[in-house]
């Protein structure tokens, strides 16, 4: 299986690095195959010079250009800081929507979401935020229509 080179010219449709950026990126990850792709796709480009890893756990593993950050509440980043600067920022934490309550899913799809790309705008008002959603999110137990009644009350 060929693996795209998901970060060598753009991810999320843009460029990873700004224009004066530095090339470091974020991944919010879980321990999902996405996550776990996005984060060799990124270590395996030479053009992002620092990969900063953040969840409850660190990755378990080193490499020179990988910097883990354990976050112990995805709704507070303030104990995060300099981590949090960075030209990129892709989402890789979801849940499927079989598996919680409505309530759970917008809290983890709507809720960790904005208050991580809140945290880090705040530090780096530059940023590019890409989330990653798996082939069919929203498309079971109104998942998608339970984020869209909710998402006019939530704002970046």
């Amino acid at each position: 299986m060929e693996h795209l080179p998901l970060t060598r010219a753009h991810a999320c449709g843009l460029p990873i690095r700004a224009k004066g950026g530095s090339g470091n990126t974020m991944l919010h990850h879980s321990t999902g195959f996405a996550g776990d792709e996005v984060l060799r796709q990124l270590l395996a480009d030479p053009a992002i010079e620092l990969v900063t890893v953040l969840g409850r756990r660190p990755v378990g593993f080193a490499h020179p250009r990988l910097s883990d950050c354990v976050v112990e509440s995805f709704l507070d980043y303030s104990k995060v800081g300099k981590a949090l600067e960075a030209d990129a920022f892709i989402w890789c934490l979801g849940v499927s929507q079989a598996a919680v309550s409505r309530e759970k899913y917008i809290e983890i799809t709507l809720e960790y979401t904005l208050a991580a790309a809140r945290a880090a705008w705040a530090q780096s008002p530059g940023l590019r935020f890409c989330f990653l959603s798996g082939p069919r999110g929203g498309s079971r137990r109104g998942g998608a229509l339970a984020l869209r009644k909710d998402q006019g009350s939530h704002r970046v």
